[in-house]
């Protein structure tokens, strides 16, 4: 299976109740595929940089490492915790973090990572 990551030029659509998007993850065709590709939309990042007062690489790079985390972890029922790197909904906390380099997986998804990469 071939994975990518895009960098998108436009902004996100309007769903999920208006939450604001950073990217997203591209399955396979069919269940059993793993994730192809990590989406990541370039304007949010900006807009929510401006935002929250934070450096727009270190949001890019935590968006990243966040929809690559689904490569390993699964989709967002099984991956998404309520903290962390994997925050399904980021708040004013998680741009902090990412702002300081402090915005991590948890202990548990990085054994899920580690057990995934091994078994590769």
């Amino acid at each position: 299976m071939r994975h990518g990551l895009r960098i998108l030029a436009q902004m996100p659509p309007q769903v999920n109740g208006h939450i604001d998007l950073l990217g997203f993850t591209q399955f396979g065709d069919k269940p059993t595929d793993r994730i192809q590709c990590v989406n990541i939309f370039y304007p949010m990042v900006e807009r929510l940089s401006e935002r929250e007062r934070a450096d727009s690489r270190q949001i890019l790079g935590a968006a990243v490492v966040h929809e690559i985390g689904h490569l390993y972890l699964g989709p967002n029922q099984q991956a998404h915790s309520p903290a962390g790197i994997m925050c399904g909904v980021w708040k004013h906390r998680q741009f902090e973090l990412a702002n300081l380099g402090e915005l991590h997986f948890s202990q548990e998804q990085g054994g899920r990572i580690r057990t995934a990469l091994s078994t590769n």
